[in-house]
Protein backbone atom coordinates (compact mmCIF):
# COMPACT_ATOMS: atom_id res chain seq x y z
CA UNK A 1 0.00 0.00 0.00
CA UNK A 2 1.40 3.38 -1.01
CA UNK A 3 0.22 6.47 0.85
CA UNK A 4 -1.18 9.03 -1.58
CA UNK A 5 -2.65 12.50 -1.52
CA UNK A 6 -5.64 13.06 -3.78
CA UNK A 7 -6.74 16.46 -5.04
CA UNK A 8 -9.82 17.00 -7.15
CA UNK A 9 -11.44 19.98 -8.81
CA UNK A 10 -14.51 20.61 -10.90
CA UNK A 11 -13.78 22.13 -14.28
CA UNK A 12 -16.38 23.58 -16.65
CA UNK A 13 -15.33 23.30 -20.31
CA UNK A 14 -17.45 23.73 -23.49
CA UNK A 15 -20.65 23.64 -21.48
CA UNK A 16 -19.73 20.41 -19.75
CA UNK A 17 -18.66 19.81 -16.13
CA UNK A 18 -15.66 17.57 -15.57
CA UNK A 19 -13.93 16.27 -12.50
CA UNK A 20 -10.15 16.55 -12.65
CA UNK A 21 -8.00 14.75 -10.12
CA UNK A 22 -4.39 14.40 -9.16
CA UNK A 23 -2.85 11.58 -7.20
CA UNK A 24 0.52 12.16 -5.58
CA UNK A 25 2.71 9.59 -3.82
CA UNK A 26 3.49 11.05 -0.37
CA UNK A 27 5.55 8.18 1.02
CA UNK A 28 8.83 10.14 0.77
CA UNK A 29 7.30 13.16 2.52
CA UNK A 30 5.85 10.99 5.29
CA UNK A 31 9.20 9.24 5.77
CA UNK A 32 10.95 12.64 6.02
CA UNK A 33 8.34 13.88 8.54
CA UNK A 34 8.75 10.71 10.61
CA UNK A 35 12.55 11.10 10.55
CA UNK A 36 12.21 14.74 11.64
CA UNK A 37 9.95 13.74 14.56
CA UNK A 38 12.44 11.05 15.59
CA UNK A 39 15.32 13.56 15.50
CA UNK A 40 13.33 15.97 17.67
CA UNK A 41 12.72 13.17 20.20
CA UNK A 42 16.44 12.30 20.15
CA UNK A 43 17.40 15.98 20.57
CA UNK A 44 15.01 16.44 23.51
CA UNK A 45 16.13 13.19 25.16
CA UNK A 46 19.80 14.19 24.75
CA UNK A 47 19.44 17.57 26.40
CA UNK A 48 17.13 16.30 29.12
CA UNK A 49 19.46 13.41 30.03
CA UNK A 50 22.26 15.69 31.21
CA UNK A 51 22.58 17.07 34.73
CA UNK A 52 24.02 20.24 33.19
CA UNK A 53 21.80 23.11 32.18
CA UNK A 54 21.36 23.56 28.43
CA UNK A 55 20.43 26.54 26.26
CA UNK A 56 19.95 26.96 22.55
CA UNK A 57 20.35 30.68 21.78
CA UNK A 58 19.64 32.78 18.75
CA UNK A 59 22.34 35.04 17.30
CA UNK A 60 21.42 37.85 19.69
CA UNK A 61 21.70 35.80 22.89
CA UNK A 62 17.98 35.13 23.35
CA UNK A 63 17.07 31.68 24.65
CA UNK A 64 15.25 29.59 22.03
CA UNK A 65 15.22 26.45 24.13
CA UNK A 66 16.41 25.24 27.53
CA UNK A 67 16.33 21.98 29.41
CA UNK A 68 14.67 21.14 32.70
CA UNK A 69 18.05 20.94 34.51
CA UNK A 70 18.70 24.65 33.87
CA UNK A 71 15.09 25.43 34.77
CA UNK A 72 15.55 23.67 38.14
CA UNK A 73 18.87 25.43 38.80
CA UNK A 74 17.52 28.88 37.92
CA UNK A 75 14.03 28.61 39.40
CA UNK A 76 12.39 29.52 36.08
CA UNK A 77 10.23 27.20 34.00
CA UNK A 78 11.45 26.19 30.55
CA UNK A 79 8.57 28.24 29.12
CA UNK A 80 9.68 31.33 31.08
CA UNK A 81 13.25 30.90 29.85
CA UNK A 82 12.25 30.73 26.18
CA UNK A 83 12.46 34.22 24.73
CA UNK A 84 14.54 35.54 27.66
CA UNK A 85 17.82 37.28 26.82
CA UNK A 86 20.77 35.73 28.62
CA UNK A 87 21.69 39.21 29.86
CA UNK A 88 18.61 38.93 32.13
CA UNK A 89 20.23 35.92 33.84
CA UNK A 90 23.81 37.19 33.83
CA UNK A 91 24.74 38.79 37.16
CA UNK A 92 28.38 39.77 36.44
CA UNK A 93 28.35 41.24 32.93
CA UNK A 94 26.27 44.16 31.72
CA UNK A 95 24.13 43.64 28.58
CA UNK A 96 26.77 45.38 26.43
CA UNK A 97 29.45 43.03 27.86
CA UNK A 98 27.26 40.04 26.97
CA UNK A 99 26.87 41.42 23.42
CA UNK A 100 30.66 41.81 23.13
CA UNK A 101 31.17 38.23 24.36
CA UNK A 102 28.69 37.00 21.73
CA UNK A 103 30.65 38.80 19.00
CA UNK A 104 33.94 37.28 20.22
CA UNK A 105 32.28 33.88 20.30
CA UNK A 106 31.13 34.25 16.69
CA UNK A 107 34.77 34.75 15.68
CA UNK A 108 36.34 31.94 17.72
CA UNK A 109 33.57 29.32 17.61
CA UNK A 110 33.86 27.90 21.13
CA UNK A 111 34.26 29.26 24.61
CA UNK A 112 34.34 28.05 28.19
CA UNK A 113 34.13 30.63 30.96
CA UNK A 114 32.95 31.18 34.51
CA UNK A 115 30.28 33.64 35.54
CA UNK A 116 27.45 34.14 37.98
CA UNK A 117 23.73 33.86 37.20
CA UNK A 118 20.69 35.31 38.90
CA UNK A 119 17.90 32.92 39.84
CA UNK A 120 14.24 33.84 39.63
CA UNK A 121 14.20 34.49 43.40
CA UNK A 122 17.11 36.96 42.99
CA UNK A 123 19.79 34.75 44.56
CA UNK A 124 23.09 34.35 42.73
CA UNK A 125 24.95 31.16 41.79
CA UNK A 126 28.31 30.48 40.19
CA UNK A 127 28.33 28.79 36.79
CA UNK A 128 30.74 27.42 34.23
CA UNK A 129 29.45 27.89 30.69
CA UNK A 130 30.64 25.98 27.60
CA UNK A 131 29.34 27.44 24.34
CA UNK A 132 29.53 26.37 20.71
CA UNK A 133 28.75 28.84 17.92
CA UNK A 134 27.14 27.54 14.72
CA UNK A 135 25.87 29.02 11.48
CA UNK A 136 22.53 27.19 11.83
CA UNK A 137 19.47 29.40 11.54
CA UNK A 138 21.51 32.52 10.86
CA UNK A 139 23.86 31.92 13.79
CA UNK A 140 22.87 29.90 16.82
CA UNK A 141 24.69 29.03 20.00
CA UNK A 142 24.50 25.86 22.05
CA UNK A 143 25.52 26.20 25.69
CA UNK A 144 25.91 23.86 28.63
CA UNK A 145 25.81 25.47 32.06
CA UNK A 146 27.06 23.74 35.20
CA UNK A 147 27.66 24.69 38.79
CA UNK A 148 31.46 24.59 39.40
CA UNK A 149 31.03 23.04 42.87
CA UNK A 150 29.45 20.03 41.14
CA UNK A 151 32.54 19.56 38.96
CA UNK A 152 35.23 20.33 41.53
CA UNK A 153 35.89 24.04 41.04
CA UNK A 154 36.88 26.07 38.05
CA UNK A 155 39.98 27.17 36.28
CA UNK A 156 39.00 30.70 35.30
CA UNK A 157 38.73 30.04 31.56
CA UNK A 158 38.25 33.03 29.28
CA UNK A 159 36.42 33.53 26.01
CA UNK A 160 37.98 31.58 23.18
CA UNK A 161 40.13 29.46 25.46
CA UNK A 162 40.01 25.89 24.28
CA UNK A 163 40.60 23.22 26.91
CA UNK A 164 42.21 20.07 25.53
CA UNK A 165 38.90 18.19 25.63
CA UNK A 166 37.24 20.66 23.20
CA UNK A 167 39.20 19.59 20.10
CA UNK A 168 38.18 15.90 19.98
CA UNK A 169 34.58 16.96 20.61
CA UNK A 170 34.78 19.43 17.71
CA UNK A 171 35.29 16.53 15.32
CA UNK A 172 32.28 14.75 16.78
CA UNK A 173 30.24 17.97 16.62
CA UNK A 174 31.18 18.39 12.97
CA UNK A 175 29.92 14.92 12.16
CA UNK A 176 26.69 15.00 14.16
CA UNK A 177 25.56 18.63 13.72
CA UNK A 178 27.12 19.81 10.48
CA UNK A 179 29.08 22.44 12.45
CA UNK A 180 32.34 23.40 10.81
CA UNK A 181 35.24 24.89 12.79
CA UNK A 182 36.53 28.26 11.65
CA UNK A 183 40.05 26.87 11.95
CA UNK A 184 41.04 23.28 11.33
CA UNK A 185 44.16 23.56 13.46
CA UNK A 186 43.92 23.43 17.26
CA UNK A 187 45.84 26.16 19.02
CA UNK A 188 49.20 25.09 20.38
CA UNK A 189 49.76 24.87 24.12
Amino acid sequence: VTPVEISASRVHHDGEDYAVGWVRDVSARQAAERQLREREILYRASIEATLDGFWQLDGHGVIIDANSAYARMSGYTVEELRGMPISALEAVERPEDVAARIERLRRCGVSTFESRHRRKDGSLWDVEVSVLSTELGGGRFFAYVRAPQRIGGGGGLNCCSRPAWIWPRRRAATTSTGWRPRSSTPPSG
